[in-house]
């Protein structure tokens, strides 16, 4: 799972993508939500052997094309109901999110999807020629708290260049690094002394309670993102004014 990874370049990508209100943070969560499944995959563990709960939930319930049919559809009828724009933009943006997530674990991970659950279809395997060693398995989970932290400090980021940003999500945010860091430091000691079983439950726990505080943490400061948006736009409109001016309004 790499949910702090996709979320990174949601945000690396914000410049690209259309200057609407809501747009953004439905983008960011949308390219997290599909690895959700690794809390399905901690839960289902505990109740059947941990390979199966891998079978059944990992990169099938939420990684296919049926989910993000039935969000956007959501959407648009909650905005057929409301008629309210809103509903709108946030439903395309968790479609592009989501599609981007699995366009990237598609073509850019090593492992297969399940991309037509709950459908009889074989898993989608791009990489099944190609073995993952061990160590490579390893530093990429490790590697996984090392771009939460990264995430962590684009959302500080825009927190700081955002009016009216709420104090106390700065202080959750960078505690929050502080966490990646000590998880870092002790999934490293981890690594090193425990078996491939012990890891991957200690992993799953590490990530899954990063993993559903920051959703809770973008969703909180999601007029924060939203103001960053109109802040930006208000920067690229000036600038775009500046260059059109003729050369003797620039040296007034």
């Amino acid at each position: 799972a790499q949910a702090g990874l996709h979320a990174y370049i949601a945000i690396l990508a914000k410049n690209k993508l259309p200057m609407k209100k809501w747009f953004l943070v439905s983008f960011i969560l949308g390219s997290i939500i599909p690895d959700i499944d690794a809390f399905f995959v901690l839960i289902g563990s505990f109740f059947i052997p941990l390979a199966n709960s891998i079978e059944i939930f990992y990169r099938s319930v939420t990684h296919n094309v049926f989910i993000i049919i039935f969000l956007y559809l959501l959407f648009l009828i909650i905005y057929e109901f409301s008629k309210n724009k809103k509903y709108l933009i946030i439903g395309s943006g968790l479609f592009l999110g989501i599609s981007l997530h699995l366009i990237i674990d598609i073509f850019f991970w090593f492992d297969s999807i399940h991309i037509f659950w709950p459908l009889p279809t074989e898993r989608l395997d791009l990489w099944k020629f190609f073995s993952v060693s061990t160590w490579l398995s390893n530093l990429f989970m490790l590697f996984e708290f090392v771009f939460f932290r990264l995430l962590a400090w684009e959302l500080i980021k825009m927190l700081i260049n955002s009016e009216g940003s709420k104090g106390k999500y700065l202080k959750l945010l960078s505690y929050f690094m502080k966490l990646q860091l000590i998880q870092i430091l002790t999934f490293s000691i981890f690594l090193y002394f425990l078996n491939s079983s012990s890891i991957y439950y200690i992993f799953a726990t590490y990530y899954t309670f990063s993993l559903l505080l920051i959703l809770y943490i973008i969703f909180k400061i999601r007029d924060s993102i939203n103001k960053h948006i109109f802040i930006k736009k208000d920067e690229k409109d000036q600038l775009d004014f500046d260059n059109k001016k003729s050369a003797i309004k620039n040296i007034e």
